[in-house]
């Protein structure tokens, strides 16, 4: 490592200065990195001075040390389940949409989108089907760096999907879609008008063509040949509703929502937003200190809704409440005392 004390800068030209600059923070990344791969590899937490330089680091070096965490793998494959899950939602939701605004345009008579409406069902089932098979793949990629999850993982499966039939017409979709051609769905809606507006809308899949122009596996050609039509808005609404029971319980039933190993990442990078944001607000304390600045005008940008509610209950101008607003966005307690009371005095509350 460059001893800093015996540099003398004005020898230097701004180049070389950035050089020097450049390969002490290298040495300081690497000598925290040491540090850090020495106590993971004996199941170990680094010492808090360490993590305290950790968290100071440049996010290239950040993310490069942290991905040496024994359990990054993990992490990086729960988030990316997160993500694949994230999508299936937002097409199951856009999905439904299509199928609301058609309800409403039947029930006031016009049939003129129909077309619009296949085009819209026919991408937007494409979409969910390659959504389904991403999450399928994400949640494979997570068991193949922890296979000992394997097993529960397989029976919460099979408890939360109460139509495996179903669940393989979905997933054989996506293959369809991909190499054996699109299948397009077709709306169909009535309405009448008595002494109420009815309407009847629905956006089907004729099963005869589905079998005549597709190639499926048992479990789909077996859910195809129920019915005659299928229902598309309620297979994805159904499917969906599988998706989600794994989801919201996967990481508790497969030992993982507690994982001292999981938590410590969960940790550190807690502690890293944290001293970014301190350093921020220690930046632009000084500039609204005093004066006319009221902080209580900027809590909607901060905290939610209930949030606030809870917060608007206390004192105001309170240490407690105060105190209350550091513990929503500080639950590890990493907040320092002298920061703490520049707070205190921010919000007058002395």
């Amino acid at each position: 490592m460059i001893d800093e004390r015996n540099v003398n800068v004005s020898s230097f030209t701004l180049t070389q200065i950035s050089n020097i600059m450049r390969a002490q923070n290298k040495a300081r990344a690497e000598e925290i990195e040491a540090k850090c791969v020495a106590m993971w590899c004996q199941g170990m937490t680094p010492e808090p001075s360490v993590l305290k330089h950790l968290v100071f680091l440049p996010q290239e070096d950040f993310d490069n040390i942290l991905s040496k965490h024994p359990c990054y793998s993990i992490d990086d494959a729960i988030k990316q389940v997160g993500s694949a899950f994230k999508i299936l939602t937002s097409a199951h939701n856009q999905i439904l949409e299509t199928f609301g605004r058609y309800y409403s345009n039947v029930a006031f008579g016009d049939l003129s989108s129909n077309l619009d409406v296949a085009e819209r069902a026919t991408s937007q089932v494409f979409q969910f089907s390659f959504a389904a098979a991403a999450l399928i793949q994400t949640y494979r990629r997570l068991l193949s760096v922890c296979p000992d999850r394997k097993d529960e993982f397989t029976q919460l499966v099979n408890r939360s999907i109460a139509d495996e039939c179903l669940a393989g017409f979905v997933q054989e979709l996506r293959n369809n879609f991909g190499h054996v051609r699109i299948h397009s769905p077709s709306p169909r809606g009535t309405y009448e008008i008595g002494g109420q507006r009815n309407a009847s809308v629905s956006i089907l899949f004729k099963s005869s063509d589905l079998l005549e122009g597709g190639q499926w596996n048992l479990k789909a050609k077996s859910y195809i040949e129920r019915q005659d039509e299928i229902d598309i808005i309620s297979v994805i609404h159904e499917y969906h509703g599988f998706a989600s029971k794994i989801f919201i319980s996967y990481l508790a039933r497969i030992g993982l929502l507690f994982d001292v190993g999981l938590g410590e990442l969960r940790k550190i990078r807690a502690m890293r937003r944290h001293t970014l944001m301190t350093s921020y607000l220690n930046a632009i304390l000084p500039a609204v200190s005093g004066g006319d600045f009221d902080p209580y005008c900027h809590l909607d940008k901060i905290f939610c809704n209930e949030e606030l509610e809870r917060i608007l209950s206390l004192p105001c101008r309170s240490r407690q409440q105060v105190d209350y607003m550091i513990m929503l966005r500080d639950p590890l307690g990493l907040c320092e005392q002298n920061f703490r009371e520049d707070l205190y005095r921010l919000f007058g509350a002395e």
